[in-house]
């Protein structure tokens, strides 16, 4: 995967794929969180990343002057994948017009938290606090 994200060609095809929203043909988590106002960088090990937690990809490609789709391509290479990001899926409205669903269940689906070592630095997704205690 490294190698193909240096290939300008294959770099060309993602950032195309990344533009072209709707996808409809495979799941695409770019797309169902509105790209780049809907990804937010949320932990990293690199201490010179640690000034962009908690900001959208937009406004990381606003900071950065580049294309939010070249800020994703460049920091999955550069930081090799040690980044984490959270999606938007959901509206707030339709979220609690969800939870107030009789069917509705919750469950946590996060990776489990480091207590020691490098990745115990990292912030958890919130998933894995736990999402029962919250509603």
């Amino acid at each position: 995967m490294m190698t193909r994200l240096n290939v300008p060609l294959q770099r060309e095809c993602i950032r195309k794929e990344m533009e072209d929203l709707p996808v409809v043909t495979w799941e695409n988590q770019w797309s169902g969180s509105s790209g780049i106002t809907g990804v937010f960088l949320f932990s990293v090990l690199n201490k010179d990343l640690k000034k962009y937690e908690g900001k959208s990809l937009a406004e990381i490609g606003r900071l950065l002057n580049k294309d939010p789709r070249d800020v994703v391509i460049d920091f999955v290479i550069d930081y090799r994948r040690q980044i984490y990001c959270v999606n938007s899926g959901m509206r707030e409205d339709n979220v609690w017009t969800t939870m107030r669903h009789p069917y509705i269940s919750i469950c946590i689906d996060s990776e489990a938290v480091a207590e020691d070592g490098p990745l115990s630095e990292s912030k958890p997704h919130p998933c894995a606090l736990g999402t029962f205690p919250r509603i």
